[in-house]
């Protein structure tokens, strides 16, 4: 049942609001070799290399963001050159939420309303792991929270710290209200 909720992103990059056009080859459903990622300007943003796992060029964020990645085996929270970004923009993320979203029933009837906090790691090669809740609110609607974060874990392009690919982790507020 579809019902009323908002979902906010904690920070934003510069591209967020802009959809990246990528070129490049998947082997195993996963991307592989370089890829190359253009705006709508079709000004080069980013040149991975998701094998090596090597960023061979990206276009810095204009304000230096800090965000947990993990360096070496330890996580640190450090001003990254670019966050991770979904590459179908922001808005595309939303949206994709919006549609998936299933209200569940109990929290229907309790007229349950608040917030969940929300992270994902997103991967040097683009993938997401470790979806976990940070703040709950009800079972139900914290297991909905990490469906649907499950199901928009393809398509992300890693952060970059120093030059290089790094795992950033990506933290989401998202808004239930059934109590309407």
């Amino acid at each position: 049942m579809k019902k009323n909720f908002i979902i906010l992103l904690v920070f934003t990059s510069t591209l967020a609001l802009a959809q990246l056009k990528g070129k490049g080859k998947y082997e195993k459903g996963v991307k592989a070799g370089i890829w190359e990622f253009y705006n709508q300007g079709d000004t080069l943003e980013y040149k991975i290399n998701f094998s090596s796992g090597e960023i061979l060029s990206f276009t810095a964020d204009k304000e230096a963001k800090e965000i947990e990645i993990k360096t070496g085996e330890a996580w640190q929270k450090l001003k990254v050159d670019r966050v991770p970004v979904y590459s179908g923009g922001e808005l595309n993320f939303y949206s994709r939420l919006y549609k998936g979203i299933v209200m569940p029933p109990k929290a229907v009837k309790n007229k349950v309303s608040g917030k969940i906090v929300a992270s994902f790691v997103v991967e040097t090669n683009g993938t997401c792991s470790n979806h976990e809740i940070v703040k709950g609110l009800e079972k139900e609607c914290d297991l909905e929270a990490i469906r649907l974060l499950k199901s928009v874990s393809n398509n992300w392009l890693p952060a970059v710290f120093e030059g290089k690919a790094v795992a950033g982790k990506y933290v989401v507020d998202i808004f239930f209200n059934a109590a309407k």
